[in-house]
C-alpha cells in the first residue's frame, strides 16, 4: 500500500517537473512593475509619483471641458435663434414707431394770436378747397355770444399725414390768391376765427409777418384785388358791392388801418399791422377793433 502512495522520483520525473515550472509565468505585482520600470527608464519612485499626478490633473481638466462645454452645433443653434429674435424685435419696434409717427396728429393746435373764448378744429381734406370755404361760411352763420371769439384751427388730412395749417398753407388750401410778396412773409403762428360784433359774425385772420415794409407795400398793391380775392371768406349775407374799389385810411386803437366800404357806406373789409409784426384782416371795422384790443391787452411774445 505504501509503495503505491509514495512514488519515488526518478530522474525522468524530476526533469518533467522542472520543465513545467519554467513554463509558468512569474507572479507580477505593482512593486515588481515599478522596479522594472525604474531600472528600464532610470527613474526614481518620486519621479513616477510626479508623473502620475500630472496625468491625473490633465485627465481631470479634459473631463471637465467635455462635461461643461456645449457642442459647437448647440452654440450655433442658440446664437441663430438669438439673432432671429433680436431681428424680429427691432423690426417690430421700428414698424410701430414709424406707424405712430404717421398716424398721430399734433397733440394740440398752435396757440391763437389773441385770446379765444372757444376752440373748434376744422378738419380739411387735402384738395377739397371748395368744401373748406363752405365750412368757413357755415361757421360764420352759426350763432354765438356777443363779443365771443371762436378760434378755428385748420387740420389737414391727406397723403398719410395730419397737420395744422399755417397762413401760407391755409390760403393755398382754400385756393385764395394772395400776392407772392405777402405769402413769402407770412410766418407762424396763424389764427383764423369768428367774432360776434353787435349780432353779426365777422371773420378774423391773423398771421405773424417777417418784414413789415415789404408786407405793407404788397398790401397796398393788393388793394385793387383784395376784396375779390377774399370774397369766399367774407360773410355771404353782406352787400360787398362798392362804388369804387378804394380803401381809406383810419386809426383804430392808435393803429393805422385801411378800410373799404360798400354802397351803403358800411365797412366790409379792413386790415392793419399790429406792432409791425402781426397782420390782421377782418370783415368789419368793429372786428378789427376787437382784435386790436385783445392784442394790446395781451401781446404775443415771439
Amino acid at each position: 500500500m505504501n509503495s503505491e502512495k509514495n512514488i519515488s522520483q526518478t530522474p525522468g520525473n524530476k526533469e518533467t517537473a522542472e520543465k513545467a515550472d519554467a513554463e509558468l509565468p512569474a507572479i507580477r505585482t505593482y512593486k515588481t512593475d515599478l522596479t522594472d520600470y525604474t531600472k528600464k527608464e532610470g527613474a526614481s519612485y518620486l519621479d513616477i509619483i510626479k508623473q502620475a499626478a500630472r496625468l491625473k490633473k490633465n485627465h481631470g481638466a479634459l473631463h471637465q471641458e467635455e462635461k461643461f462645454n456645449p457642442s459647437l452645433k448647440t452654440v450655433l443653434l442658440i446664437g441663430g435663434l438669438a439673432v432671429i429674435v433680436l431681428g424680429l424685435g427691432l423690426g417690430a419696434y421700428f414698424f410701430l414707431n414709424a406707424r405712430e409717427k404717421t398716424e398721430q396728429p399734433a397733440a394740440r393746435p398752435p396757440q391763437p394770436l389773441i385770446r379765444a373764448d372757444a376752440e373748434k378744429i376744422i378738419i380739411h381734406q387735402s384738395g377739397q378747397s371748395a368744401l373748406l370755404k363752405e365750412t368757413i361760411q357755415k361757421k360764420l352763420k352759426a350763432p354765438q355770444l356777443s363779443a365771443y371769439f371762436t378760434y378755428f384751427p385748420i387740420k389737414e388730412e391727406g397723403a398719410g399725414r395730419l397737420k395744422f395749417l399755417n397762413g401760407s398753407e391755409f390760403f393755398q388750401a382754400a385756393e385764395i390768391n394772395i400776392p407772392s410778396e405777402i405769402n413769402a412773409n407770412l410766418a407762424a403762428p396763424f389764427t383764423l376765427g369768428v367774432v360776434d360784433t353787435l349780432g353779426q359774425n365777422e371773420i378774423l385772420i391773423l398771421s405773424r409777418i417777417n418784414d413789415f415794409e415789404r408786407s405793407f407795400a404788397a398790401l397796398l398793391l393788393w388793394e385793387k384785388k383784395m376784396l375779390d380775392d377774399l370774397k369766399p371768406l367774407l360773410p355771404a349775407d353782406k352787400n360787398l358791392t362798392t362804388a369804387k374799389n378804394i380803401f381809406k385810411d383810419t386809426v383804430i386803437e392808435n393803429n393805422d388801418a385801411r378800410i373799404i366800404y360798400n354802397l351803403e357806406n358800411k365797412p366790409i373789409l379792413a386790415y392793419a399791422i399790429f406792432n409791425k409784426n402781426i397782420l390782421i384782416i377782418a370783415s368789419s371795422e368793429t372786428a378789427l377793433e376787437a382784435a386790436l384790443e385783445k392784442l394790446i391787452i395781451s401781446p404775443p411774445i415771439f
